[in-house]
């Protein structure tokens, strides 16, 4: 039934894509601008609500505004923060500075500050996270740690990197969140030089969410990835009221944006209020804390990227806190069943609620009665329907759970003895299915080599050359057969008949030379 329901609704949002399936905004539409005197400029990026301060950031030149809110919304700039601060790496000397994309505090009020590159050098990606003192005095906050997250992130081009960082408290994630280090749920007890929380960054490129413990001696470890379905990603906000993780896309992907509960860590997509103008490229998000609500509404802060003014903007969320309320949760015990997970539902009567103490599903227990779909061959196991006996729902599963992988079964092989054209080898046959594979192979045979003719004879000064055949492919070869060379005797060559060059007309001996001569051919007769 599920998976007839996912093709119903991926099927309607091919047909109508303008049609949104999204939830809708769970607050006002309205969006208004409020009065500040900060020096914003025109690369606004990341935000983050703490202890009534807003924390800003503007990628661009890389610097931090801190500005102070009070409960009515009156917004000042804190002491020397009119202009903004720049961040400057720890480890790196860079004039320019850190491209400060995203910006997040801790409890202890470290703020710590995501950059995708160095802006010395825009060509090439550094994805890394920077913590600074906001509370120190010099101009320049310098990081006190830096942590290099580039070779755990997958490669991407430059400005496509660390848009997002939020930090988040361990306990929020512990026993919520796999950890794929260890193939258990997250535990920070297994990390123990880690920094407190769990720093959740969002890489542009993919819209993904990467979960990380980063180690007080500068190195970090990955435990997760997520996907919350945005296609991009540009900023990531922690709802402690909520316990809920906000994911947050610019007007590339129309502001949508995406609730993860950390309770259950189910997705929720939800679009943006209908005042936002999503042809604007919205990259900060942040919502205030929860003392902040008034008559039901929670104010949320908007960084607006590519404008001169207007900047910051701030809209409203529903929120039931209520001053001076302390929730009284009432417990209701669900079950799991074989594809849900059990859980322990706390609900107060003002409308907050969460799940804990979560149980893994059951799985479905087959019945006697199974279906073979795929039969098992020697390559691949083969598929069985199975009907759960507890719920009749019906699910597939490989047939024969538990045995080995089958393979063939070859005989003893059809040898195929070596010629002088083709090496030999063996074929196999696989009894059970005929599938046939060659091996045992051996070295080319020899020619058997057969003069034909010989097509130019030798002679005294020129070679000759005869004309091998293969008796048993028809190959041919030649040989050379090397020139003779002269045999000159009185005077001439035996073979051909030329004049020896070195010999001496008779009429030019002298009678002594004559005598010699006459007696050489005496003796050689």
């Amino acid at each position: 039934m599920k998976r007839v329901v996912s093709f119903l609704l991926l099927t309607l949002m091919l047909l109508f894509p303008a049609i949104s399936f999204a939830a809708k905004w769970p607050g006002t539409d309205d969006i208004t601008h409020p009065k500040h005197d900060a020096n914003f400029l025109s690369d606004s990026s990341g935000l983050d609500f703490f202890d009534g301060k807003l924390y800003c950031v503007d990628n661009g030149s890389g610097r931090i505004w801190v500005l102070d809110v009070d409960k009515d919304l009156n917004i000042s700039v804190s002491d020397g923060f009119f202009d903004g601060r720049q961040v400057a790496f720890k480890n790196r000397r860079s004039a320019k500075g850190a491209d400060a994309e995203g910006i997040t505090v801790d409890y202890k009020g470290n703020v710590y500050v995501s950059t995708e590159l160095d802006r010395d050098n825009t060509s090439v990606t550094y994805n890394a996270v920077l913590m600074v003192n906001v509370n120190s005095s010099s101009e320049i906050l310098t990081a006190k740690k830096e942590w290099d997250l580039t070779a755990l992130l997958p490669e991407v081009t430059p400005n496509k990197g660390l848009e997002a960082i939020e930090w988040v408290p361990s306990g929020a994630v512990k026993g919520r969140l796999l950890d794929k280090n260890t193939g258990d749920m997250f535990d920070p007890d297994n990390y123990p030089n880690a920094i407190s929380g769990v720093f959740f960054s969002g890489l542009e490129a993919n819209g993904h969410i990467y979960a990380f413990v980063l180690n007080s001696d500068g190195s970090a470890s990955l435990i997760n990835e997520l996907d919350p379905g945005l296609g991009g990603i540009m900023a990531l906000e922690y709802d402690n009221y909520e316990n809920a993780l906000w994911a947050i896309a610019d007007n590339g992907y129309n502001n949508k944006m995406t609730k993860l509960s950390l309770y259950d860590m189910s997705s929720t997509p939800i679009d943006p209020p209908k005042g936002l103008v999503t042809s604007l490229n919205t990259e900060g998000f942040a919502i205030a804390d929860k003392e902040y609500t008034v008559n039901g509404l929670r104010p949320v802060f908007r960084f607006t990227d590519g404008v001169n003014k207007n900047q910051l903007s701030i809209g409203y969320m529903n929120c039931k806190y209520v001053s001076g309320h302390v929730h009284e949760y009432g417990k209701t015990f669900f079950e799991p069943t074989c594809t849900n997970e059990g859980y322990t539902l706390f609900a107060c009567e003002c409308g907050h609620s969460y799940r804990d103490n979560l149980t893994p599903a059951k799985g479905h227990t087959a019945d006697d009665t199974k279906t073979v779909t795929t039969p098992t061959t020697c390559t691949q196991r083969g598929s069985v329907v199975y009907t759960c006996s507890v719920c009749n729902e019906t699910y597939e599963d490989a047939l024969d759970e538990g045995m080995m992988v089958p393979s063939h079964m070859y005989d003893e092989g059809t040898k195929t003895e070596p010629t002088c054209k083709e090496a030999g080898y063996t074929e196999y046959t696989c009894t059970v299915c005929g599938d046939k594979v060659l091996g045992n192979f051996t070295e080319l045979g020899e020619h058997k080599w057969e003069i034909v003719e010989i097509s130019q004879k030798e002679t005294c000064d020129t070679d000759g050359q005869k004309t091998y055949t293969c008796s048993l492919c028809g190959l041919q070869k030649k040989e050379t057969i090397q020139k003779t060379g002269h045999s000159f005797e009185d005077g001439a060559c035996s073979r051909c008949g030329e004049a020896d060059p070195s010999a001496i007309p008779e009429k030019e001996l002298s009678f002594f030379q004559r005598i010699v001569e006459w007696f050489k051919k005496l003796f050689t007769r």
